[in-house]
Parts: structure tokens; sequence; C-alpha cells
């Protein structure tokens, strides 16, 4: 797992931007909880590829709270080894 820290300035308080890649082995309709970031700020970015070939796996990132949940909507997955790349807000 990678880990780089930004900082944001954001009213009077500072947030912290971070990057992470996580290695998930996903099905169809997974849900991945991510613990290293905020679950009341919607995560930036949520971006999935195969370890097989690099292809994008389809997937979403929560809506709603907590934020810090992101589903695969891809059809026919089956225990595929994935990397998955996340920008948001430091929990």
């Amino acid at each position: 797992m990678i880990d780089r820290p930004e900082s944001l300035l954001k009213g009077k308080d500072i947030k912290y931007l971070a990057w992470k890649v996580y290695e998930v082995e996903v099905d169809t309709n997974d849900h991945t909880t991510l613990p290293d970031f905020d679950t009341t700020v919607a995560l930036k970015q949520a971006w999935m590829a195969k370890q097989s070939d690099g292809a994008t796996v389809t997937c979403s990132k929560a809506v709603g709270s907590p934020y810090n949940v992101v589903t695969v909507t891809e059809a026919g997955l089956d225990d595929e080894k994935c990397l998955l790349f996340i920008v948001g807000v430091r929990a």
C-alpha cells in the first residue's frame, strides 16, 4: 500500500487529501470499505484495474454516508485480483 498525504485548507480546518493503492480480490457487486478514509466526506476519485491485463473495472463511490465505500458494478467478475486507486480525505 502506498500513502502520500497532501494538505488542503478548508475553512478554518485543515483536511488532508491522500491517495492510496489497495490490492483487492473482487466479485461483481462486492463492496470494499476503506478504513483509511473519512466516512463523512465523499471520496474524490476511485478507479480499479485488473492485475491480469490492466483493464479498467467499473466501480462506483458511495453517494451517502459512510462515504468510504466502493462498489464493483462490472458484471462477470469472480475472484478477480485488482488494484484499487483512491483519492480522498484521510480519516
